[in-house]
């Protein structure tokens, strides 16, 4: 993680040199520690055109770069091409930033935070912020606003196993959003990276206590209308025998009596 870090403040003191690029990287911490990660570096292309550097010259550049920068050795780099805001950007896309569990002890380490057991993420930023010399570029003429204006953007989005804390960036959920910029200029009271999380996710009971709360309505509207159901059909049947007809009432009575005529005609013939 050490290396990747030192690569970073190296790439990030290039940026600065070069002039508009964009730089975004994703790191992902595991339950067990390791690391996986990918970072993409752009430049606007009307700048390429401007210093009659080609789009395949600079991407040669930056590979050859990357790979002879510690930690990116075996890194899978490829290039990129992305409209932003109606213009063209080029660069390269880096895969394969990783780093395996005994690498990442270091930074890495188990603790009992709220109750729970959880990962905590250390990272120095000593080297990040002597080489973000954003006093020297305000002195330029150039502070953090104006460096963003020209299209400058510095960004490390650290996704952790579970719902993230952290004492520097934006979290949400999961992520933890950190602006290098603003950190470079804004954080001299920070110099320790600290990221907390759960080793998983867990179960979000909201949605469960919200299912059954369904299924439970679910179940009482079926009773509803199954009773509603066996109501009417003994309304139906209450409703025929008031709205007889008087031939009805006759024909059955006349049944009757035919049946009592039978049954007296049975008994004397006994």
């Amino acid at each position: 993680m050490k290396k990747v870090l030192r690569g970073l403040s190296i790439l990030l003191a290039v940026i600065v040199l070069t002039g508009c690029m964009k730089m975004n990287v994703n790191l992902e911490i595991h339950a067990d520690k390791s690391m996986t990660g990918s970072m993409k570096l752009l430049m606007e292309e009307s700048m390429l055109t401007a210093t009659g550097t080609t789009k395949d010259d600079m991407v040669s550049q930056l590979t050859e770069q990357l790979q002879a920068t510690e930690g990116m050795e075996n890194a899978k780099i490829t290039g990129v091409e992305e409209s932003i805001d109606n213009a063209t950007w080029v660069g390269v896309q880096v895969d394969g930033l990783n780093s395996t569990a005994e690498e990442m002890q270091a930074s890495i380490t188990e603790e009992t935070v709220d109750g729970k057991d959880c990962l905590v993420l250390r990272l120095p930023l000593d080297d990040l912020k002597q080489q973000m010399d954003t006093e020297s570029a305000a002195m330029a003429g150039y502070s953090v606003d104006k460096l963003k204006n020209l299209g400058i953007e510095m960004t490390m989005t650290i996704k952790m196993p579970g719902n993230a804390t952290s004492n520097v960036g934006t979290v949400d959920g999961q992520n933890v959003t950190i602006d290098l910029l603003d950190l470079s200029a804004n954080g001299s009271n920070v110099d320790e990276l600290v990221i907390s999380s759960p080793k998983s996710v867990g179960m979000d009971m909201t949605f469960v206590y919200i299912g059954i709360a369904v299924l439970a309505i679910i179940a009482v509207i079926a009773i509803m209308l199954k009773n509603k159901k066996k109501t009417d059909s003994n309304i139906s049947h209450d409703q025929i025998e008031e709205h007889a007809t008087p031939q009805q009432e006759t024909s059955t009575i006349d049944n009757n009596e035919n049946t009592e005529t039978e049954d007296h005609s049975d008994e004397n013939n006994g």
